[in-house]
């Protein structure tokens, strides 16, 4: 699937710039070093230290030529040549990038990252830098590595995509910057579509970690690591347990800040902040995890080890990784037999390999890896079993048929059927699949999901959230639990929940919320609450939050999502002047973004002028013409025009572009009925109801045609 992830501290010394260059101040790690020797040391080496650097032939990891001999790559009619100049006592780095006729040579400003993948920047406009559409493999050859290749190795991304590397997707200062150097502020202005990033150091240095220097030591969030206590099994036990002061695990959010998929809610991030603080996290939402949890997209650590009962039990990120070096503590099964002990866990009767196989590693069963960026590959932090025999009831995979690929599941399932006794899933495990695969749930089971405490609170507040797709809105008093529970996330959830009510309800009932200590939840009950009357009394605080979320959306207006999001709360809030300005800046910015375009159509619909609702829809077309939600809304404007048949042709493009959607497969059908075509909408229909996750919405209209047909003789 094609997805990009979204998805800064005191300043010691800062040079008043324009845009250009990023600003860098004189802080580097050595001024840690004099007193940290063997934390520099560890860290001299690692991700983090080579996480962005300037472009020497001690830091570049691609093969260059010459000018006359460059090295060459080619993906699908796209070339690029490679090749290096000294200049001095400097080498620089030059691409020449070619498509047919035309010829466009780069200096290479940046490298970023360094294994298994090294990617490019190339400076750009306003202060923009872009990833370079080439990256390097520098795995080892045996591997496949030492290749200059694409991370879109199956399409020819080109310049009306938003994938392509001169787009915003591809923007380093809001795309990478912020989790790739130290005190990084992004600089955005949103006018002149331009950044003035800085940072403190280019790379992520100790700020990133410990916040500024110049704070007494003993505040450090990370303090808490060092309180005495450890992990302990008394005779008898298979897993150890902790005994000592209760663990303050807090300092993970620093972690978290990085290692998650997020929304920024501050220019910038600090680790003396809470996370929530910080950022807006995505729950396990669909497509990004499969309905189980497991890793599906690139999400990171966060919402995986969240669901873990490492996570629940208190174990934290530093007892399996060194904080410096960032390489585990002990390598292979050790690491894990720490806790768990290897006469119990380590053994062919628990795993079922032969020892010392790659079967019989902890990591292959409990820690399945996925690859990203194509040559990538991250392990899942759950921590969960394998479960081969919920890959065909809910298309989930399996760590078994992942290495055991010319079998199926059910033999997998066997299998571990004759070693372990079958499986013994928790009602609250299933009922949680049964909700995330788009089964039909009655309200009362999904509330009893929401409110079954052996769940991890991030699937709690994952299914809370659910809520607001529910045709049968859930009571605010089912919600209010959970708008002044102790846990930040669940309130978060509960504001998400709420989008259904009506808005007197949601004002009753989300107000509270506005004085919230923690930002994500104070933003997303103002996101809720735009459009429902406020007291007069609440008036200020709520016009404070509402420009806060303005500016958050503003900063992030680099990219078509920022500033569509603002023109929907301005809508809202009937500032129908500054919503055709924000979304007619998204499409200045990022032409190839459908929904922008459909919300501005939308907005001319609401202020009656069909003309520029037509005239908009045509431009948006001659973009986008292969997009579905474009046909789809187009569709919709043929069908309120009494234009049924054309209706009917849009709509049935947009069901072949994207048939797992069930609104596109619901309204074609729907148009279909009308057409007097009712035998065909239930073919429509009962193709897609095998598809799982469009049942709760489709099913219902597949009943009500069924009995519509029996009564009609010549229906079949």
């Amino acid at each position: 699937m094609r997805f990009i992830r979204f998805v800064w501290l005191p300043l010691l010394l800062l040079f008043v710039v324009g845009c250009g260059e990023p600003t860098v101040t004189a802080y580097t790690s050595a001024d840690c070093g004099g007193c940290h020797q063997i934390q520099q040391s560890e860290w001299t080496g690692s991700h983090h230290a080579r996480a962005m650097t300037e472009p020497a032939p001690s830091t570049v990891k691609g093969r260059f030529g010459n000018r006359t001999t460059p090295v060459s790559a080619q993906h699908m009619g796209l070339a690029a040549d490679f090749f290096q100049e000294p200049q001095g006592d400097r080498t620089t780095y030059l691409v020449r990038l070619r498509r047919g006729d035309q010829v466009e040579q780069y200096a290479i400003a940046y490298t970023f990252g360094f294994y298994p993948l090294q990617q490019y920047l190339i400076a750009g406009e306003r202060g923009k830098f872009q990833v370079f559409p080439f990256a390097w493999d520098d795995r080892p050859e045996a591997e496949g590595g030492q290749r200059w290749f694409t991370q879109y190795p199956d399409e020819d991304i080109r310049t009306d995509d938003r994938l392509h590397w001169q787009q915003p997707l591809q923007t380093w200062n809001g795309m990478c910057a912020d989790c790739h150097s130290d005190g990084l502020k992004r600089n955005y202005d949103l006018k002149s579509d331009s950044f003035a990033t800085t940072f403190k150091s280019i790379n992520v240095d100790c700020l990133s970690c410990h916040d500024d220097k110049s704070r007494p030591h003993q505040e450090a969030p990370t303090a808490a690591v060092a309180a005495s206590g450890g992990w302990h099994r008394e005779v008898g036990q298979s897993t150890a347990h902790w005994q000592g002061p209760d663990r303050d695990n807090r300092f993970m959010d620093t972690c978290f800040a990085c290692h998650s998929l997020r929304s920024p809610l501050t220019d910038g991030f600090s680790s003396d902040r809470a996370y929530l603080d910080q950022f807006k996290p995505n729950l396990l939402q669909t497509p990004w995890y499969y309905p189980d949890g497991q890793i599906r997209e690139e999400v990171y650590v966060y919402g995986s080890f969240l669901q873990s009962r490492m996570f629940a039990n208190g174990v934290n990120c530093l007892d399996c990784h060194n904080p410096h070096s960032l390489k585990l503590n002990v390598e292979g099964n050790g690491l894990c037999t720490k806790c768990h002990g290897p006469e119990v866990f380590d053994t062919v009767d628990h795993h079922g390999h032969a020892a010392a196989s790659s079967g019989s590693q902890c990591t292959s069963c409990h820690m399945p890896q996925r690859n990203f960026m194509v040559v990538d590959e991250r392990a899942d932090h759950r921590f969960n079993v394998p479960r081969p025999d919920w890959t065909g009831e809910y298309g989930v995979p399996n760590a078994c048929n992942q290495c055991h690929t010319d079998e199926s599941p059910e033999w997998a399932a066997t299998a571990w059927n004759r070693w372990h006794g079958g499986f013994k899933p928790r009602p609250a495990e299933r009922a949680y699949l049964e909700l995330q695969s788009g089964k039909a749930v009655t309200l009362q089971q999904h509330l009893a999901t929401i409110n079954d405490k052996s769940l991890p609170v991030i699937k709690r507040a994952t299914a809370l959230a659910l809520l607001a797709n529910r045709n049968d809105n859930p009571a605010p008093s089912q919600l209010s639990a959970y708008v002044s529970h102790e846990n930040p996330l669940l309130r978060y959830a509960a504001a998400m929940a709420a989008a259904r009510l009506d808005p007197r309800q949601k004002s009753e009932l989300l107000l509270p919320l506005l004085t919230d200590p923690v930002a994500a939840v104070r933003l997303e009950a103002v996101t809720q609450l735009l459009g429902s009357p406020v007291p007069a009394e609440k008036r200020t605080l709520f016009e404070t939050e509402v420009a806060r979320l303005f500016a958050v959306n503003d900063q992030a207006g680099w990219r078509a999502e920022g500033r569509l999001n603002n023109g929907l709360f301005a809508a809202q809030l009937g500032r129908l002047a500054d919503a055709e300005r924000y979304y007619q800046g998204a499409i200045g910015i990022e032409p190839y973004f459908p929904a922008a375009y459909v919300n501005l159509a939308d907005l001319y619909r609401a202020t009656g002028e069909p003309k520029k609702e037509e005239d908009l829809y045509r431009q948006a077309l001659q973009k986008l013409p292969g997009s579905a939600l474009l046909r789809y809304a187009h569709g919709l404007f043929l069908v309120r025009k009494s234009s049924y048949e054309l209706a009917a042709t849009e709509l049935a493009q947009a069901h072949e572009l994207e048939p797992a959607n069930p609104q596109f497969t619901y309204a074609y059908a729907l148009v279909l009925d009308r057409n007097g075509r009712l035998g065909d909408a239930i073919a429509v229909l009962h193709k897609a109801l095998k598809d799982p996750a469009q049942q709760q919405t489709l099913l219902p209209l597949y009943q009500q045609f069924s009995a519509k047909c029996s009564q009609q003789p010549d229906c079949h």
